[in-house]
């Protein structure tokens, strides 16, 4: 390893051995967000658990305006940090989670491939040589990994698996793909554009399906509309294929899960957007018919339904700026009444109310909800939409 990697690997053990005492400084307030995020539905096993769930908390975790523990520790060493140690901090709010095959291990380094993402990591122990001994060629590996530089450091406390359990671990790799886009991406680039490319062709179908990139049906309805549409859409894409492409296709029936809750509520909302990709969302026509008829917001279930959307931490900005672009004077009307606010201007006062309950996802990075499917193992359809339900809750 050149030597200004070195220095750069013993600065980023510093800084993380800084960000552990960070958190135990604050343990006391911060233990019930992991027990009640992380360990949720989980059972904790041991101390590796609890390693990792501190990793998890320190890296990804956000707070409800939208800062990481990281964030806090920059601002609070503000002027004690330099400048490479903030990028380096920056840099680590951006881990992310893998089951890796180790193709190969060198003296100071050694190359992950993702079964999840499908890319190949350099990758580096924080700890140094020491932290790559128990790593052997064609073993598999689940860790965390956090960028430095050109390469990654690995994170947190690693499960380790023989060669022989890559049927198992593969299996596992493509249930994350069907279930967590944001982490079948990863750091693929290529994925990445071919999932705002297949976004922006969904959406556009989408709109032309149904006349709008917003639809509302009862909640027992959303699966049959979605099927159907999901259907024409994947009919429209075989005809473009040859009768041997066709056929790998032949009896693909294209399926929507929907949630209980969503599938039992008396609407359900859609918004395909061109940034923030699929949303479904619970009691829908509720929050929207106010902002269409702004007398309605005297409703107190209506107004409660906009009041859920705005306290809930699972609803982004998305649904509010879209009925403030489609009917700015209504909503005006509608946050005057609800804030008791007569000169209200959504120019003003829109992103202030923003940034108070939705700061978190404000500055999250947008990420594409469409991905394609990888054929050799998952032999189902063409491409995928990651819906991200929403609720009151």
């Amino acid at each position: 390893m050149r030597k200004e990697m070195q220095e750069c690997v013993e600065l980023a053990l510093r800084l993380k051995k800084s960000l552990v005492e960070y958190y135990r400084k604050r343990e006391k307030n911060f233990r019930p967000l992991i027990l009640t995020r992380y360990f949720k539905g989980r059972e904790i096993k041991g101390e590796r658990d609890e390693v990792n769930a501190v990793d998890w908390f320190i890296h990804c975790y956000r707070f409800r305006n939208g800062d990481s523990l990281i964030d806090r520790f920059i601002k609070e060493n503000k002027g004690r940090l330099s400048g490479s140690e903030v990028a380096i901090l920056e840099g680590w709010k951006e881990s992310f989670e893998g089951i890796f095959e180790v193709k190969s291990v060198d003296e100071d380094t050694v190359r992950l491939y993702n079964l999840i993402d499908e890319a190949e990591y350099t990758v580096t122990s924080n700890i140094g040589k020491q932290g790559l001994k128990r790593l052997s060629a064609g073993e598999f590996v689940v860790t965390r990994l956090v960028p430095l530089d050109d390469i990654y450091l690995l994170s947190g406390v690693s499960l380790h698996y023989p060669s022989e359990a890559r049927s198992m671990l593969e299996e596992e790799a493509l249930k994350i793909v069907k279930s967590n886009l944001p982490a079948s991406l990863g750091k693929n680039k290529e994925k990445w554009a071919q999932g705002w490319q297949m976004q922006k062709k969904l959406r556009s179908e989408f709109i032309s399906y149904f006349g709008d990139e917003i639809i509302v049906v009862p909640g027992e309805k959303l699966q049959e509309t979605m099927e159907g549409f999901l259907t024409y859409y994947t009919e429209k894409a075989k005809s473009r294929l040859s009768e041997s492409e066709k056929a790998k296709y032949a009896g693909l029936k294209s399926t929507f899960p929907v949630p209980e809750k969503l599938a039992g509520a008396d609407s359900a909302g859609v918004i395909f957007d061109e940034t923030e990709g699929f949303n479904t969302y619970t009691d829908f026509k509720l929050f929207m018919e106010p902002f269409k008829d702004p007398e309605l917001i005297k409703d107190e279930e209506c107004k409660e339904a906009i009041l859920g959307y705005l306290w809930s931490d699972t609803i982004s900005p998305l649904p509010f700026r879209k009925m403030v672009e489609r009917y700015p004077e209504n909503a005006q009307k509608v946050f005057a009444v609800l804030f008791n606010k007569r000169n209200w201007s959504n120019e003003k006062d829109f992103p202030v109310l923003m940034r108070k309950y939705k700061g978190a996802f404000l500055k999250e990075k947008p990420k594409p909800t469409v991905i394609p499917t990888v054929q050799k193992r998952d032999p189902g359809g063409l491409e995928r939409i990651n819906s991200k339900d929403s609720s009151k809750g």
